[in-house]
């Protein structure tokens, strides 16, 4: 249970943790009272973000960080996770054993989130369709939009890069979802009538500004911000 505590800096506690016999492979899922109730703040009560690095821990263990954000654009972490295991084998108990604590603690009626951010990592989707079964959407996390072009500067060159960039900033500050799509068409035709390189239009289309349904029903999946309000994508936007 939990610390009888009002203190932010004294109620942490861990959620769950396992690990194999020989020591070989282990999660800790780590929480607070005060973060658990970032479940109900801000964005929180319908919207996550779930990333994970293999780079903050010396040993290579997975880190991962589930979290909300708010109207100011502030982070508001819910719970946080290492371990040794795939990061679905990680994510899994992460998130389930979260939701059981902020059903608990927090949303007595149930914590149904609709909408989900996390990069590329099929696992992390995964564990995220199975363990909130409340999602409708599943996004691309801006930072690995903005990545994706990077990686393809020399495709595009200098001039192009410049003026993929500049499109792609002012349509994540859209806020109506209507008016994104038709200003992301009209950037999409004006690119290939600038001839730009074929097989970065092609990608981005599918990949990146696309929304199209997900392998499990009735799920979607979406790049830069078809569904998601001009605060979430700015915040995940942030470095």
């Amino acid at each position: 249970d939990p610390p009888d505590t009002d203190c932010p800096h004294e109620d942490a506690f861990i959620l769950h943790s396992e690990h194999e016999p020989d020591g070989s492979n282990f999660v800790i899922v780590l929480s607070s009272v005060q973060m658990l109730r970032n479940a109900n703040r801000g964005h929180g009560p319908w919207f996550y973000h779930l990333d994970g690095t293999f780079q903050v821990t010396r040993e290579g263990f997975v880190f991962i960080v589930l979290a909300t954000c708010d109207l100011a654009h502030r982070v508001l972490p819910i719970s946080v996770c290492v371990g040794t295991a795939e990061r679905i084998r990680v994510a899994g108990p992460m998130m389930q054993y979260t939701k059981n604590w902020v059903e608990k603690l927090v949303l007595t009626k149930g914590w149904g989130p609709q909408c989900n951010m996390t990069d590329h990592s099929t696992a992390l989707r995964t564990a995220s369709v199975k363990v909130f079964p409340s999602l409708k959407t599943l996004g691309e996390c801006f930072f690995h939009v903005k990545k994706a072009v990077r990686d393809r500067y020399s495709q595009l060159g200098e001039e192009c890069y410049d003026r993929v960039t500049e499109d792609i900033d002012t349509l994540r500050k859209i806020p109506c979802p209507k008016l994104f799509v038709n200003l992301k068409a009209s950037v999409l035709q004006q690119w290939e009538n600038d001839r730009l390189p074929a097989k970065f239009i092609s990608a981005w289309k599918t990949t990146y500004a696309h929304t199209h349904k997900s392998t499990k029903k009735n799920k979607k999946t979406a790049g830069l911000g078809d569904w998601l309000p001009s605060s979430i994508i700015h915040w995940m936007g942030l470095e």
